[in-house]
């Protein structure tokens, strides 16, 4: 006969289980990102329709500014041992949390060859470190040219295809009092918009192993004389409020980020079919073929290192990286009141994406020739120093090859400072 007390103890043993399976179903996945209002809400209920219903897990979903507090928040709430389990992040910054080991190496996953092999192997160094992966590239926005198509028509001129022609083009307009812009929005601006012109000579902006900078090769010396002299010789503004300058013709030609489609299509209707996009110039090899690498910003996402539940957040990771996702996400965005056309780092979506068919081709061009930088210790702080000799030379007049050779010193002295700085944490990466 059964006892009493065993049977309680089974009993409770029983419940106990119980209540711990269904607290652990239970638990959510949660998520930190930058998709907030109407765009937040179309993340929300695809993931609840799309993804919480198929796979039965919870995800809670925060919105945090979209701001470098975004980057020390994180960072601050990791050290406090309630960080987020997955983050929404520039490229850039899951590099720097990468490397002291506060996002996890996405490798580790036995699947992750089949998210990755998706994605440009140049986008991916940009989340890359020796073999790891921190982050799951995303939404993309890289560097292009807008031009009005009535004014260059006017003047008896074509889209520019190098930098001298778009020098030129410039002094033209400027003699019509009209002006040209290059513009990327964002922290150092100058480092961004310089780096096309290193990569376009066919070097990179570090040494092979990452350990200085490579900004005192002759190349970049004469990629940055070339770049600054479209502002100290052909008249490039530094500045213009362009949504404005661009639909009045005062800026008819100026190279932007690929958001700004979105932005001229509801700021600017009455210009509707009178200005067209074109990839950014570029600079010929030794057999005269255009290399038009440009640059940008790039929105991954990435696990948390101190996450409990990364099992299940790979998989969300995996479902917002899916064709799937990304699809229909673009274009309930684009169907939605705000009506951003989306562009994302799989090139398979751009086929299926909401924009006018003509504009594809020079889209994937765009997507294909797109580099963002290596991650190297300390490289997001050396961008800083070519922000100095930048303005130096544009508002200063000071002499660029030496200032460009000041920025390669102080840049390497604070790359070798990182290194040694990070030194515990790079060492265990493989």
């Amino acid at each position: 006969m059964r006892s009493p007390a065993r049977g309680c103890t089974k009993l409770l043993i029983g419940l106990i289980v119980f209540f711990l399976v269904s607290f652990l179903a239970a638990a959510e996945v949660t998520i930190w990102t930058w998709y907030g209002g109407v765009m937040g809400q179309i993340l929300s209920n695809i993931i609840k329709s799309d993804f919480t219903a198929k796979t039965g897990i919870e995800v809670k979903i925060v919105t945090v500014p979209e701001d470098d507090s975004h980057f020390q928040s994180y960072l601050l709430s990791y050290i406090g041992g309630n960080a987020p389990d997955i983050i929404e992040i520039y490229s850039h910054h899951a590099g720097e949390l990468g490397m002291r080991q506060a996002l996890t190496d996405l490798t580790t996953f036995p699947d992750s060859d089949e998210v990755f092999g998706k994605i440009p192997a140049k986008l991916l160094d940009s989340v890359s470190f020796k073999n790891a992966i921190f982050a799951v590239p995303s939404e993309v926005n890289w560097a292009q040219m807008y031009y009005r198509k009535d004014v260059l028509a006017d003047i008896g001129v074509e889209p520019p295809n190098t930098w001298d022609e778009l020098g030129r083009l410039s002094i033209k307009l400027l003699a019509y009092g009209r002006n040209t812009y290059y513009e990327f929005q964002g922290d150092n601006q100058a480092a961004f918009l310089y780096y096309p012109f290193v990569w376009q000579k066919g070097i990179d902006i570090y040494n092979e192993d990452g350990t200085a900078s490579n900004l005192d090769a002759p190349e970049a010396v004469e990629a940055f004389l070339q770049f600054t002299e479209l502002y100290t010789t052909y008249g490039l503004v530094v500045e213009t409020p362009i949504v404005t300058t661009f639909a009045s013709a005062e800026t008819p030609v100026a190279i932007l980020q690929n958001w700004y489609y979105s932005v001229f299509e509801r700021t600017a209707p009455q210009v509707s079919g009178l200005w067209g996009i074109a990839e950014m110039p570029g600079t010929p090899d030794k057999d005269g073929k255009l290399n038009r690498t440009n640059t940008g910003k790039l929105l991954t996402w990435g696990i948390s290192e101190s996450s409990t539940r990364k099992k299940e957040a790979w998989e969300l990771l995996k479902f917002l990286a899916s064709e799937e996702f990304l699809v229909k996400f673009s274009e309930q965005v684009y169907n939605s009141v705000e009506k951003w056309r989306l562009v994302f780092s799989n090139a398979n979506i751009l086929p299926q994406s909401p924009f006018p068919e003509e504009v594809k081709g020079i889209l994937d061009s765009c997507l294909n020739d797109c580099r963002l930088k290596r991650v190297v210790p300390g490289g997001y702080v050396a961008d800083r120093y070519v922000e100095f000799v930048f303005n130096k030379v544009v508002v200063g007049k000071e002499d660029p090859k030496k200032a460009i050779l000041q920025a390669a010193n102080e840049s390497t002295i604070e790359i070798q400072k990182k290194i040694k700085e990070f030194s515990r944490f790079l060492d265990k990466l493989e």
